[in-house]
């Protein structure tokens, strides 16, 4: 039956291999152990990445009068 704009709606039972069916099975199946594994240690690095790169911003503005971020000269 076509919806409103004209195009052909699908029925909610789709055939067996196709991506909505693949997508539903994917969608129940529940996280493994190594699933959970690599997501806690993304979740920890972005955490860190984060944590260090807020500490640069939140320290930089008092070190910077002090010289403490220009570049260092080399003694030849």
């Amino acid at each position: 039956m076509p919806d409103m704009a004209g195009a052909p709606t699908r029925s909610s039972s789709s055939a067996p291999g196709s991506i909505t069916d693949i997508t539903n099975r994917m969608e129940r199946l529940p996280f493994s152990s190594w699933q959970v594994k690599a997501r806690v240690l993304i979740g920890t690095a972005t955490f860190f990445d984060a944590f260090d790169a807020l500490a640069i911003a939140q320290v930089l503005p008092v070190l910077a009068p002090c010289g403490a971020s220009a570049p260092h000269k080399s003694v030849p």
